[in-house]
């Protein structure tokens, strides 16, 4: 991590900040926020170490700690049981096919489904140890993290506190930073890098983000492949900026330091330029072009060399063959002044319309690789291992720092993963399609549950539909807009024509917390069903997420925190009218997956399969829940219900 420091002048412009009480108690209760920056879990009173086992310590500070954890409640059993005690219930009248799939349901054994258990990275912090503007500064760090949501940048899930503890546990990113695959980096692999880290901070400057931190080390690869994406992460130093305002607190790490940090004068969100300019020279030559290590503060020279934004193309960049494009796009990174250094989406501009088509046409000659990337189908592992770069059954590491875990990034063509080529050979399908208009037509409290579902699961395996959000994405904002969808949809092959006024409001229902954008979190909520991702899993983790304070059911105070800003009474009271079935002012567990499986004998076939959980690519399937007409109910908990019939079709 990198360091702030308040210069005087600095501390004399800043505006007086409130206590971190106060602070606190706005970022956990503040219904400022939308449903969907409300997603990540606030939780007050309750130990990390309760909730989750602690696998590997992996960094320490004088503040805290970063630890890997996983859940120490197995919810896929549990909802296993649930699940086969709805099925016996339903058993009673079912018959034919139906009767036939819920007595297998019924009979299955519970899996061992313990044995992939997903992992997270969990940030500690004392905060007894620090000063109030410190922790303001941490608190800030998670308000920023949760109102981000881009497929390039690191997802918070939890946030707990008891007394002056807190804990933050985020996606956790397995494969190692960017300093762990230097060694064999061609041009090829830095410009897909650059083109995903410009996407990440085009879409953070968009949103008067600064990340104040940008390093190799902050760069994260999310899994152990060969074509994982990245993953920017670390938002302690990140900050809200105002439009033409300058940033005052001398943030960062030494070696991506841009020359206003040097001279005290102020900066903006153009700071992030030249430590990408920094990034990107390290990657392409394998050396730095001022600084590298804090001790060399007190070289004058190499200072005055920073200063000016002095610096020479050495032989390293002449011995690698590197192009006059990586040179350009450097040059435009590392002006002096950051008025003339290019913007994010400039720079990604740069890289997508030039740098890589001029790479691809090299392509033949420069890259010592097959037409596609490899894969080990025949085999676990990815990396000569024996392990895929999964963690082994006694807690190993999973970051993939060692040398015999880290995949070469030149066992594939890297040019094959730039959004250019995704475009060749991604297209939205029909189903996709029917997904989105179901999503759109769909209840409140449903959109509710499967924006929840779609925030908590993993998303690591869902390449197809990252994929998909990113073409969709044509400007690379990190967002679909209306345009965007209207250009999608045009672009595909049906017999049904959707006229304008169809598509918006088709990109409304989609658009949960009304911004005008369709976020990625929204995307893949909108998706869920049409692809058959709806796990028990997932159904027992979103439920437990509703119900916040573990009561065993979901409130109508629930539903107002989770609505945030968007709450309004009589959208609560139709959310709990509908899912309510026994009308007792609450949403039991029962009473969710009555909401959610319109048919329990949709999908089941995968439940107790032992082959489901080595074949699947995400976590085991635990019954797949596709849209259909809703079925009878009655004799589930009959003998607590006291309410009509459900009738077929009834919504």
């Amino acid at each position: 991590m990198g360091s702030c420091q308040s210069k005087k002048s600095a501390t004399a412009a800043e505006p007086k900040r409130r206590n971190r009480d106060d602070e606190f108690n706005e970022s956990l209760h503040g219904h400022s926020r939308t449903q969907r920056q409300k997603l990540a879990w606030h939780r007050e009173n309750v130990l990390v170490t309760d909730v989750y086992d602690v696998l590997e310590i992996v960094g320490q500070g004088s503040m805290g700690e970063v630890t890997i954890v996983q859940r120490k409640i197995d919810h896929r059993s549990i909802s296993e049981a649930k699940l086969k005690d709805l099925a016996e219930r339903s058993l009673r009248e079912a018959d034919g096919s139906a009767a036939a799939a819920l007595e297998a349901v019924k009979n299955a054994p519970l899996t061992n489904l313990t044995k992939r258990k997903r992992r997270y990275a969990c940030k500690t912090v004392n905060t007894i140890r620090m000063r109030d503007n410190e922790m303001i500064e941490f608190i800030n760090e998670i308000d920023i993290l949760r109102d981000l949501d881009h497929p390039n940048i690191v997802q918070l899930f939890e946030v707990y506190k008891v007394k002056r503890k807190m804990w933050i546990i985020t996606e956790l990113c397995s494969g190692g930073d960017l300093t762990s695959r230097m060694e064999g980096m061609t041009e090829a692999d830095v410009v897909i890098i650059l083109e995903q880290i410009l996407r990440a901070i085009s879409y953070m400057h968009k949103r008067n983000v600064c990340h104040r931190d940008i390093k190799l080390e902050n760069i994260m690869y999310e899994n152990p492949d060969v074509t994982s994406p990245i993953k920017l992460i670390d938002f302690g130093l990140s900050n809200k900026f105002t439009k033409g305002e300058k940033m005052l607190k001398a943030c960062g790490t030494v070696y991506t330091a841009a020359p206003e940090l040097l001279l005290g004068t102020g900066y903006t969100e153009q700071t992030d330029i030249w430590s990408i300019g920094i990034v990107a020279w390290v990657m392409l030559s394998q050396a730095y072009p001022f600084m590298k290590a804090l001790e060399e503060m007190n070289d004058e020279a190499k200072k005055e060399q920073l200063a000016n934004a002095q610096y020479t193309f050495g032989k390293e960049w002449e011995d690698r063959k590197i192009s006059k494009y990586g040179r350009e796009f450097v040059a435009n990174c590392l002006k002096k002044h950051p008025g003339a250094r290019w913007f994010a989406s400039e720079a990604l501009e740069y890289v997508e319309d030039q740098w890589i088509p001029h790479l691809e046409s090299l392509a033949p000659s420069l890259l010592d690789v097959e037409n596609s990337c490899v894969s080990n189908n025949n085999s676990d592992s990815l990396d000569g291992s024996g392990q895929g770069g999964m963690e082994t059954e006694s807690g190993g590491s999973c970051n993939g720092d060692s040398a015999d875990k880290t995949p070469s990034p030149k066992l594939c063509n890297p040019l094959e993963r730039s959004v250019a080529s995704t475009k060749k050979r991604t297209k939205m399908s029909s189903d996709v399609l029917e997904g989105l208009q179901n999503f759109a037509d769909h209840s409140e409290i449903k959109k509710t549950i499967l924006m929840t579902m779609a925030y908590t699961m993993d998303k690591s395996s869902l390449n197809e539909l990252r994929d998909l959000f990113t073409v969709l994405d044509s400007k690379g904002t990190g967002t679909i807009t209306l345009v965007d969808l209207k250009n999608a949809l045009g672009k595909m092959h049906s017999d049904k024509h959707m006229d304008d006024k169809t598509i918006e409001k088709l990109f409304q229902g989609i658009d949960v917390d009304r911004s005008g954008q369709i976020h990625y979190n929204e995307f893949i909520a909108a998706v869920v069903e049409s692809q058959g991702l709806i796990t028990m899993e997932h159904l027992a983790v979103a439920f437990d997420r509703l119900d916040s304070s573990g009561k065993g059911y979901i409130s109508k105070d629930d539903l107002r925190n989770m609505l945030g800003v968007d709450c309004d009474e009589n959208m609560v009271n139709k959310m709990m009218d509908e899912a309510d079935m026994k009308k007792n002012g609450q949403i039991d567990y029962d009473e969710f997956l009555r909401l959610m499986f319109e048919d329990i004998t949709k999908g089941v076939d995968a439940v107790g399969r032992p082959d489901i959980g080595s074949n699947a690519v995400m976590t085991e399937k635990l019954g797949v829940i596709g849209p259909s007409r809703q079925v009878s109910f009655e004799e589930l908990n009959k003998e607590e219900m006291e309410k009509p019939h459900i009738q077929n079709g009834d919504q």
